[in-house]
């Protein structure tokens, strides 16, 4: 935006001109920095006219107009108050103030109809009006009214919620829920068949067999219905299966079998869901006519409420936020603004605008219009910002070249190549034009070319990712005998839980510490953030482990509660601030600093007074003899406490607030007191005292503490780990990033409530619903409620969609903060461990985890995440002997018996789930470990012969290439100087290779290919003898489909010995039988080519 603005300047355009729409006050500031900065150097690069126009823009920077939007509108609104009726002296509320008068306007409101005995308003205050109390009620109009408030077109708005509801049977709520229940059977099938398929190939007797196909028949029959109530009609006739699996069944078996029982119960959830429609017959009906009936209430009371807050409002000379932009675009709608006519406008972050927002940009550009931002970054629904009305756009401009220009800045500067890629993966599954109004793999993809390295002690250069499972396993039960230890500590889950996910962070952080970065300076705990998508209890949890471990954390607004010092601490500003407030001053009487106990305080507070101020006032200056000692000392106390207070507001009045507290925490040696409560407390009190900027004054300290999270906040400053949300770390970014807790489920709260509403449709504006609103049936005789309205369950479907839609773009800002590593942990059952990139939620996803696990579901990414189980690394803790037992000599016989048995099977226990082929033997010098530190020959060898151009010939253009690969990261210098180049241009003019050539001129030379397939033990291995299945996977160096079928395999060893060669054809095999199994055809041959000979050898 910058660059642009810089470029119109110098081509004549004034700033004056210009303007410049942001999404807050810092953002203003730090525009204008950094156009001063390119307009300094653009007039110290020219000359003449040129460098005295530049230097005039300079000179006019600070009264340009780069400003957030409701600035805008508040000046456009004093320079026309005349057109408006208004005073020009009005005032600006903010939330809390304008929270008070809307619960004026309410209660006003409220009142008249009671009054007036409007009986289906009464019927509305029963329906929401929980234990004869009006603030739920009170807070259904006020989320009624903040959906009104925000359209730039009210009465369109309350059109469409009305349309709704104008006919039954062509409401606009059988659309809704028949494209959703389409699209959900759609995908219940695709996953259905998928798994029947592989149900059928393993155990075709299996009665989930039939089960599947009988689900997949009904998907198939229920998609071809178009209307919802024969859709649910025919929902009545499904059965749910009634198949068990068989005791004999292989783990093959029975884990593919819980998949199938995984989407059978998704897919009865929603039958089941359209069977309750189905039976409620003429009922819904009936309970459409009585919501219809409320919500046309709902909108004359909501418009009634709007009018009487905006007179009192006018009475006070005060306008909200909302106000602003409302009576901004009454002006610039023909309300006889003189406005200004700017060349261009700019906005930034546009991806947050809400409808009103939007209709006032519309009307000022009048020329160019330059809008940056990022949909995929649009996560503040909650404060009503509509990213479709960003997609919109972008979708008009590429329709039609007349409209505008899409420009898409697809690099990124901040992340490693690694990052990058995974995060590719990522959404290429999880953001869809069908999920998320996004198609990532088309539009927005990172460019992975010329990706700068990353500089970190023992990291790949390509940096990297990692995904870390930690499964809680069930706990069996245990049988009590003997006395029961009451010491025993409850609830402990010791390592089951998100503790064994904290103590791994915590580990891995000590282990980074210390790393040299690459520029000079090593890597401290400012360097690593751990981002949470809520503040959950696992959240809470690994945090507390953090501090328990002696990390020190820096938990900003994450942190729910201030600590006790810091709470002591504020107390005291805030009487130093102003005396005569009640709360503050109780809080430090009773703190340290006061010194008080309750019986001293509530004694004061029964003396006569207007504030507790006044009452210490009054017991200070009380002259009265008296020989009550408790009295006298009282009042000496008293005295001393209000000479402490002035001797100190003496100082805030010439001290900065962190000069101020360094005096209170030095005068009253409270660092050294905090001490003994453990180190966390003093270094957490001296964190917060060194956090105010040094020019902070008391009063604008206390002013951005509250503002900032209520009082509510974590210490912050120094070199500290980052605990943040993800909201809270949007813009940011740090070398080493921990997205934790990743288990955690979405909050999807879309059903809850007698009155749900939203302004977006299924699929964000494609529904062109611009108002719905859904309520609850109720039946004021039996004293019932019913949630299965049409109303209730379209509406929710609407908000569950949009909720989702921001879930994957708040995922997408949380993997795209880290430069150099990211780690994402999370804590699962067994069973979701199990299903980890194996199954799909047919509904969307359900936590942030399943978003990488879908992907590895598609395909997208290549993961094979780190498991951690709760019983890793036990360490058996010794028990003090209570008593002496005599040992029975039977129980000592059998103990010894069991100790000797031998399990004849004990080998099929060590399977794994999983094996990669190069992992099997660990001799080979190609295999890899995931996340390899140091790039070994081997695999040097083969990223060269994955990239290189066949058609390369000679010493000296292989050398080129291979400096290309470095220039490209994909080899480092290190791999690059492990490769002979004549090696590789001896293989390329092998015969083999030429046939490659060849084939790949045609389209039919594949390299790289990797594959997963199922395969008896004793098949894979000569080590195993099992027949009990496993799963392989592993990556084909090359394969010719051509006339002939050729699979070629690169090795670095000579293949002289002939053991060697038999390890490798077992290792062919498994590749040779992975190709026909996937092209349902042979392969003719197979070659092993060795660089250390140049030869091949054919298998």
């Amino acid at each position: 935006m910058v660059k642009r603005i810089i470029v119109m300047l110098s081509e004549g355009a004034s700033l004056k001109n210009l303007l410049v729409l942001v999404y807050n006050n810092a953002a203003a500031d730090e525009l204008k920095e950094r156009l001063h900065q390119e307009l300094f150097k653009a007039a110290c690069a020219s000359s003449g006219e040129k460098r005295d126009r530049f230097r005039q823009e300079i000179d006019e920077l600070p009264f340009c107009h780069i400003c957030t939007i409701h600035a805008f509108c508040q000046s456009l609104i004093r320079e026309n108050f005349d057109k408006l009726g208004i005073s020009p002296t009005f005032e600006v509320l903010d939330e809390t103030r304008h929270a008070s008068y809307m619960n004026k306007a309410l209660d006003e409101v409220i009142a008249k109809y009671t009054a007036d005995g409007d009986e289906t308003f009464c019927e509305l205050a029963d329906i929401f009006s929980q234990s004869r109390k009006e603030e739920n009620l009170k807070s259904n109009l006020i989320k009624f009214y903040n959906l009104i408030e925000i359209q730039p077109d009210k009465d369109e708005f309350e059109r469409c919620v009305a349309e709704c509801y104008d006919s039954y049977d062509k409401s606009k709520f059988f659309e809704i829920l028949q494209n959703y229940y389409k699209s959900f059977f759609a995908k219940a099938s695709d996953a259905l068949s998928q798994v029947k398929v592989r149900l059928e190939t393993i155990a075709p007797t299996s009665k989930y067999v039939q089960s599947l196909v009988v689900a997949t028949a009904f998907c198939a029959e229920i998609e071809r219905e178009n209307e919802l109530l024969a859709m649910c009609a025919l929902a009545t006739k499904y059965e749910k299966p009634r198949a068990a699996i068989s005791s004999k069944a292989s783990e093959e078996e029975k884990l593919v079998t819980a998949y199938a029982k995984d989407y059978l119960k998704q897919l009865s959830d929603v039958i089941d869901e359209m069977k309750e429609i189905a039976q409620r017959g003429d009922a819904l009906r009936q309970a459409h006519e009585q919501n219809a009936k409320y919500v046309k209430k709902l909108l004359e009371v909501a418009k009634n409420f709007a009018e009487v807050l905006d007179n009192l409002k006018k009475e006070d000379n005060v306008l909200s936020f909302e106000d602003l932009q409302h009576k901004a675009l009454d002006l610039l709608n023909g309300g006889g603004a003189s406005g200004e006519d700017f060349d261009a406008v700019f906005v930034d972050e546009y991806q947050d605008v809400n409808p009103t927002q939007e209709a006032i940009i519309r009307k000022l550009v009048k020329g160019e219009c330059f809008m940056v931002g990022d949909v995929k970054q649009s996560i503040y629904g909650f404060r009503l910002a509509d990213p479709a009305i960003f997609i919109s756009r972008q979708n008009a401009y590429e329709t039609s070249a007349k409209e505008g220009a899409n420009i898409f800045f697809n690099r990124n500067f901040r992340s490693a190549y690694g990052i990058l890629d995974f995060v590719n993966g990522v959404f290429d599954s999880a953001m869809t034009e069908d999920s998320a109004d996004v198609d990532y793999k088309k539009d927005a993809r990172f460019e992975l070319k010329d990706v700068p390295p990353v500089r970190l002690e023992d990291v790949n250069p390509e940096g990297y990712v990692q995904v870390h499972l930690f499964v809680k396993q069930k706990e069996e039960a245990q049988v009590s005998t003997g006395l029961y230890d009451i010491e025993k500590e409850c609830g402990d889950d010791g390592e089951g839980g998100s503790a064994q996910e904290g103590n791994f962070i915590a580990s891995e952080i000590k282990k980074l510490v210390g790393k040299a970065k690459g520029d000079g300076k090593y890597i401290g705990y400012g360097d690593i953030a751990v981002l949470f998508r809520s503040r959950s209890t696992g959240a809470k949890e690994i945090v507390q482990i953090l501090k328990a471990r002696g990390i020190p954390v820096n938990e900003g607004a994450f942190g729910k509660s201030a600590s006790l010092p810091e709470r002591e601490l504020i107390a005291f500003l805030r009487v130093l601030d102003n005396p005569r407030q009640d709360m503050p001053l109780a809080g430090y009487l009773l703190s340290f600093f006061g010194g008080y106990d309750e019986s001293e305080l509530a004694y004061v507070a029964s003396v006569d007074g207007d504030c507790l101020y006044d009452k210490f006032l009054a017991i200070a200056n009380d002259e009265r003899y008296t020989t009550d000692d408790a009295y006298r000392a009282l009042k000496a106390k008293a005295k001393a406490t209000l000479g402490t207070i002035e001797a100190y507001r003496l100082k805030a009045s010439y001290q900065s607030v962190k000069e101020l507290m360094r005096t209170i925490v030095g005068d009253y040696c409270y660092d050294a007191y905090l001490m003994r409560s453990g180190e966390g407390d003093a270094y957490g009190l001296k964190a917060f005292v060194e956090s105010p900027d040094e020019e902070d004054s008391l009063g604008k300290f206390l002013q951005n503490y509250c503002e900032g999270d209520g009082g509510e906040r974590g210490a912050t400053g120094g070199d500290r780990v980052v605990i943040s949300t993800f909201h809270g770390y949007k813009g940011l970014e740090n070398p080493v990033v921990f997205v934790a807790d990743t288990a955690f489920g979405f909050n999807y709260e879309a059903g809850s409530g007698d009155l749900i509403l939203t302004g977006k449709g299924l699929g964000g504006d494609k529904g062109n619903n611009k108002g719905l609103v859904g309520m609850n049936a109720f039946d004021f005789d039996q004293k019932t409620k019913n949630s299965v309205t049409l109303s209730k369950i379209a509406v929710a479907k609407c908000i569950k969609d949009n909720q989702l839609k921001e879930e994957i773009r708040l995922f997408y800002v949380a993997l795209t903060r880290a430069k150099q590593l990211m780690y994402v942990t999370a804590t699962v059952s067994e069973s979701k461990s199990t299903g980890f990139g194996v199954t799909a939620k047919l509904g969307g996803a359900g936590c942030d985890l399943d978003f990488i696990s879908s992907a590895v579901f598609d395909g997208t990414v290549k993961c094979v995440p780190f498991r951690h189980y709760a019983n890793e690394d036990d360490v058996q803790k010794a028990q003090p002997d209570t008593f002496q037992l005599v040992p029975d000599e039977d129980i000592v016989n059998a103990a010894l018996k069991a100790q000797a048995f031998v399990y004849p099977h004990k080998q099929a226990t060590s399977l794994a789930m999983k094996y990669s082929v190069s992992a099997l033997d660990s001799k080979d010098d190609d295999a890899i470990e995931v996340f390899e530190e140091a790039a070994k020959r081997g695999t040097a060898y083969h990223k060269v012969m994955q990239h290189i151009d066949y058609s390369a010939r000679g010493t000296e253009e292989v050398e080129k290439q291979m400096d290309e690969l470095v220039n490209r990261n994909i080899l480092t210098k290190e791999e690059r100087e492990s490769v002979n180049p004549q090696d590789i241009a001896k293989c390329l003019e092998s015969d083999i290779m030429k046939v490659a050539l060849e084939a790949e001129r045609k389209g039919k030379c594949h390299r790289e290919q990797s594959f997963m397939m199922y395969k008896k033990a004793s098949e894979v291995s000569d080590d195993f003898t099992s027949d009990d299945r496993v799963l392989v996977q592993g990556v084909i160096d090359l394969f010719i489909d051509d006339e002939k079928k050729i699979i070629v395999d690169f090795k670095t060893s000579s293949l002289k010995d002939e053991k060697t060669l038999e390890k490798y054809k077992k290792q062919l095999y498994l590749y040779k039988s992975a190709v026909e199994s996937a092209i349902n055809a042979k392969v003719d041959e197979i070659a092993l080519y060795s660089f250390a000979t140049g030869k091949t050898v054919m298998l």
